[in-house]
């Protein structure tokens, strides 16, 4: 019976460990990619690579790596991150579908923009930043179609201050 129990025990504490240990290498992985777009090495594509490489199936690691190329107005780079992220997680990621609309929006290509935006509140209805940046982009072509958008995020998210934006 007491086998049985620590058999159980340890069972229990290796599951609960696992998934910590799964995420050790997320933010150190983030914070290294983010001082190589910094540095800017004589072999920078190769070692981007292989940092996008090591994390093909991490999909909060492949969108950091996106915002961080984003930032560093490496558009290339961005959009394969964020299209390898919506690759595993079959079209339905509403985080890529914005960062690829500020790819879009970068370029000033609203109406790219918009599509994008769109998607990801098709993926996520409850994503109140992907209302936002749509009403934005939409503001310059049609402000009631803006408006129609923002009263959608009010109907889905009635608590969210729609009025302050």
């Amino acid at each position: 019976m007491n086998t049985m129990k620590y058999f159980m025990m340890g069972a229990l504490l290796f599951g609960c460990s696992v998934g910590t240990m799964a995420q050790d290498g997320t933010s150190a992985d983030v914070d290294a990619l983010k001082s190589l777009i910094k540095s800017k090495p004589a072999d920078y594509s190769k070692q981007v690579k292989n940092f996008i490489n090591k994390n093909k199936k991490n999909v909060d690691n492949l969108m950091a790596f996106g915002r961080a190329f984003f930032e560093a107005e490496d558009s290339v780079n961005a959009k394969e991150c964020a299209n390898k992220a919506l690759s595993l997680k079959k079209n339905e990621y509403a985080p890529a579908y914005i960062l690829l609309g500020d790819l879009a929006s970068m370029s000033n290509n609203g109406g790219e923009a918009a599509k994008n935006y769109e998607m990801a509140i098709y993926a996520d209805p409850k994503n109140p930043e992907a209302y936002r940046k749509y009403a934005i982009v939409y503001s310059r072509v049609s402000p009631e179609g803006a408006v129609a958008k923002l009263e959608e995020l009010r109907n889905e998210l009635p608590n969210y201050p729609v009025d302050h934006l």
